[in-house]
């Protein structure tokens, strides 16, 4: 009996991980190069709010009283950005959308005394579906496309 079971799970997870997959597109510009807008499904948004430790918040100031790069906050700055935009796709994913156009960042710091750096990062767009999802496969091809096409600018 826990025999079956277990090529059942395993026959449904092989059919799960079969289901085609698709890459969520995302543009600054109000247009996706090479596809054509169907449908815009309104906005999507990603938030992010991050801190470091207190630590690393005592060495960042230290480093900014003597001079030189203060890496942590930077890195802090991106971290934060970065997952904003993770959340953005996420956001476009559920709601069925194959790409987000209009994609804009805003990031804030803020500094407390007692409290420490805090980074607050937005990432946001409007999410559109179109004409056919972006494959891994369609992204290699049309960069071979695209290549082939400033190679015979050039010439």
């Amino acid at each position: 009996m826990l025999r079956k079971g277990v090529l059942r799970l395993r026959n449904i997870r092989r059919f799960c991980t079969q289901e085609k997959t698709y890459r969520v597109l995302l543009s600054t510009r109000d247009s996706i190069v090479g596809k054509k807008i169907v449908m815009e499904l309104g906005l999507v948004a990603g938030v992010s709010v991050q801190a470091k430790s207190f630590f690393h918040d005592l060495w960042s100031r230290l480093r900014g009283f003597f001079g030189g790069e203060v890496t942590t906050y930077g890195d802090l700055v991106s971290m934060s950005s970065h997952t904003a935009a993770e959340r953005l796709i996420a956001e476009a994913k559920r709601r069925g959308a194959h790409g987000v156009v209009a994609v804009r960042f805003q990031n804030s710091i803020t500094s407390d005394p007692t409290a420490g750096v805090y980074s607050y990062s937005i990432a946001y767009g409007t999410a559109v579906l179109l004409d056919s999802p972006s494959t891994e496969q369609d992204e290699t091809s049309s960069q071979k496309s695209l290549e082939t096409q400033h190679n015979e600018k050039i010439e």
